[in-house]
């Protein structure tokens, strides 16, 4: 919101990215920033332009420079299983029909076909005859006569046409935009939208495994953006069970880790016991499918209530974030997460420190960044601290996991070993609301990294952590 207008924009970012360096982050993920007629974005209209209303193109690459000067990547949307309406590429099909060069870019069907009728994965209607939405074509021109008694397939809705990803034309073209991406601004990759849905449910005939389809094409695509930068970092969005969405880690790319929010909620919420030993499920599906994968845990995200609202006590809330700070992998925080922010995709809270914006009515309460920059015991300097810890720790940034069990508290180890670098970490986790628990005395000696309270008294308080560096000598004792 560098020209207060209320539209948050790529110049206001650049006005807080110290603040986001502050937090300890080391990456960006940025929502839909192509042109799109959406609020969201997620249709996307030109494949090869900012939308205005953030900036323009060279407002993007000084972000992206910006960034990357303080050791922060930046990453985006990129949605590919299907494009806008009022994208030029399908505003030419609706204009000349079959005739058109771009008219098998997607998928069409008679009524004669198998699939007509068929629904998508939620029971959603998934074929659209254009003949009687001339709101597709903004009113300017009648959909062209071939296409009347033709249907194409929109999985999310009328106004987003699926792309044909079983034609090589189709494919060219995303393999250029995600290739033009990472060379023309510089940005470190993407997270890509709705992957489980690439071979959509009913789109296509002969497809007898969506789920192995859809992992093909997308390490096919890796392929060819590690063919410009071999470092691209990917992350997917795969909304399914967690014996599911680990298997896509098989195209060299991470996988959000959906399951690692619900269980740190119920873990602080006290309805599930050993999150420690519960969350290694994850990690051991991941593993069959790449050993060296990255994890992507996160709380919540823009399609969910946000985890403050869910646990209506900032000291789980606090807790849910430390626990989120200590997990391997590239954790993602959603925006105003660390301030214990309650609405979504609403205004941050700033105060003084970036005014100018409304906060939404359900966020009134909530102190402001600049008031908890202020308070030693807020929320947002414990998500400073916590990941200060993590980032001077190897352990923790990078070290293996190794869950811990005890009869009175949760956690679990972190170690890292790569020649004379060695560190050994155990976090451990009081999830009870009333006892301070002690330190298991078979830690005798060790170094305090971080801890939820500057008084610990001995032990570990209620919806409190602490994390231990243990001498690594004693790393065979502990864990045998």
């Amino acid at each position: 919101n560098s020209d207060n207008n209320y539209i948050g924009d790529f110049q206001g970012i650049i006005d807080n990215l110290p603040y986001l360096k502050s937090l300890g982050i080391g990456g960006l993920w940025l929502m839909p920033i192509m042109v799109s007629e959406s609020d969201h974005g997620y249709d996307t209209d030109d494949y090869y332009n900012v939308n205005p209303d953030y900036g323009t193109m060279d407002d993007f690459k000084e972000l992206v420079n910006t960034a990357e000067a303080m050791g922060i990547d930046i990453i985006i949307d990129l949605v590919i299983n299907h494009m806008g309406a009022r994208n030029d590429i399908f505003q030419d099909v609706l204009r000349k029909g079959t005739l058109s060069d771009y008219y098998d870019w997607f998928t069409w069907i008679t009524e004669d076909d198998p699939r007509y009728g068929n629904s998508g994965e939620w029971g959603q209607q998934i074929w659209y005859n254009p003949a009687s939405r001339t709101w597709l074509t903004d009113y300017a021109f009648t959909p062209h006569s071939s296409l009347n008694d033709k249907y194409y397939c929109g999985t999310f809705s009328d106004w987003m046409p699926d792309l044909n990803i079983t034609n090589p034309d189709v494919v060219d073209y995303i393999n250029e935009v995600g290739k033009w991406w990472l060379t023309e601004t510089g940005i470190a990759g993407f997270r890509m939208d709705a992957v489980s849905h690439l071979y959509g449910q009913s789109e296509f005939l002969g497809i007898n495994d969506r789920r192995q389809a859809n992992i093909a094409f997308l390490t096919a695509f890796h392929d060819e953006l590690e063919s410009v930068d071999p470092d691209v970092f990917v992350v997917v969005e795969a909304w399914e069970s967690y014996q599911s969405y680990t298997q896509f880690v098989a195209s060299d790319v991470s996988s959000f880790n959906f399951q690692a929010g619900y269980w740190i909620r119920d873990a602080v919420n006290g309805s599930l016991d050993n999150f420690g030993t519960t969350i290694n499920y994850v990690y051991t599906e991941y593993k069959k499918y790449d050993p060296n994968y990255i994890d992507t845990p996160f709380l919540t995200n823009h399609d969910q209530t946000r985890i403050a609202k869910e646990l209506s006590d900032p000291l789980k809330t606090r807790l849910a974030g430390e626990i989120l700070l200590t997990l391997p992998g590239s954790p993602f925080l959603y925006y105003g997460e660390e301030i214990g922010m309650l609405g979504e995709r609403t205004n941050m809270p700033w105060g003084d420190y970036y005014d100018g914006l409304s906060v939404n009515f359900v966020d009134k309460d909530i102190d402001t960044v600049t008031e908890q920059l202020a308070d030693p015991d807020s929320q947002l300097n414990s998500y400073i601290d916590i990941a200060n810890a993590r980032n001077s720790s190897l352990a923790l940034s990078y070290g293996d996991y190794l869950p811990y069990t005890n009869s009175s508290l949760d956690g679990y180890y972190r170690i890292f070993e790569n020649g004379v670098d060695k560190e050994l970490v155990i976090v451990l986790i009081n999830n009870s609301t009333i006892t301070t628990n002690p330190i298991p005395e078979e830690f005798t000696s060790y170094e305090i990294l971080y801890s939820s309270y500057d008084n610990n008294y001995g032990g570990i308080s209620p919806k409190g952590m602490i994390v231990l560096r243990l001498p690594f000598t004693l790393k065979d004792t502990l864990i045998n």
